[in-house]
């Protein structure tokens, strides 16, 4: 599979404002970890561990749907 990598930025507006304004105002540490690593990445990278680790955290915390978290992930 090849490599793929998206600024951060590019990434957080794949989400809805709906979804980012879930997880900037989420109370729980995994989610606030994530937003705080999204926000110091320069890119974000398929090849990178933490990726699924993030879209297991934000299905896990109910900001998105596993059906979502499809769509947003797909370019993975």
């Amino acid at each position: 599979k090849p490599l793929i990598s998206l600024t951060s930025l590019s990434f957080f507006y794949i989400l809805t404002e709906s979804e980012q304004d879930a997880i900037l105002a989420s109370t729980s540490p995994e989610i606030k970890r994530f937003a705080y690593k999204l926000s110091l990445a320069t890119l974000v990278q398929s090849s990178d561990p933490r990726v699924p680790q993030g879209r297991d955290a934000l299905i896990g915390f109910g900001i998105l749907t596993q059906e979502r978290a499809n769509e947003v992930f797909n370019f993975f």
